[in-house]
């Protein structure tokens, strides 16, 4: 039913078809069989409000299942982020969604060995602005329960660079001080799965004075 209507019993039929049954010379109403006195309609606004919901809701999930990559394409889009293609923003926002499908999935991503790495080296140095950033945080937080060497994530993301260069903690904070709601929640997260001893918060504590 796509566009519902009323007839004047009270009863809501498609228009289309209550339009070929009155045209094929009935004057009564199909499911009471009583007479009408009038044969105009009058549009169900409510009924038709809540088939577009439901149409809606259909067409989001059809494009979700359709969106999300291959674990071939995951790999392709990986490699994308490697390279530093133009493409990485669109590429980074496809693995999310991959990691954010399952479980298993977010596992596939942890034993790629230089998924983790490519992203905490987005955060050392990056031109792509604040909303970049989110991303990137945002698919590291998605991952980072999977990670078995918590330890060696703390090394990678709190390693010393030359002076002049952005640090990773450094963009951890800005996502944290001006991201979305979500993001900065995210950040937070990761920033506590690093500052897992005493050193690693002064240094983190360090970074935000």
């Amino acid at each position: 039913m796509k566009s519902p209507v009323s007839l004047c019993t009270g009863v809501t039929y498609d228009r289309s078809s209550i339009q070929r049954w009155l045209d094929n010379g009935h004057n009564t109403c199909p499911a009471t069989m009583q007479v009408l006195q009038s044969k105009e309609f009058v549009p169900n606004r409510t009924l038709q409000r809540l088939i577009q919901i439901w149409s809606d809701s259909v067409r989001h999930r059809v494009d979700s299942t359709k969106s999300v990559l291959s674990k071939d394409q995951v790999l392709v889009a990986i490699s994308e982020l490697e390279t530093r293609s133009e493409n990485r923003f669109d590429s980074l926002a496809k693995i999310a969604r991959f990691a954010q499908d399952s479980e298993e999935n977010r596992d596939f991503l942890v034993r790629t060995e230089c998924f983790v790495p490519v992203l905490v080296g987005f955060l050392d140095n990056v031109n792509g602005g604040v909303e970049f950033l989110e991303q990137v945080v945002t698919a590291l937080d998605l991952v980072i329960s999977k990670m078995e060497d918590r330890e060696g994530l703390k090394k990678l993301i709190l390693k010393r660079q030359s002076d002049g260069q952005k640090q990773s903690i450094d963009s951890l904070l800005l996502v944290l001080q001006q991201g979305s709601r979500g993001s900065k929640i995210a950040s937070a997260r990761v920033l506590k799965s690093v500052a897992v001893d005493a050193e690693s918060k002064l240094l983190i504590a360090k970074r935000k004075v």
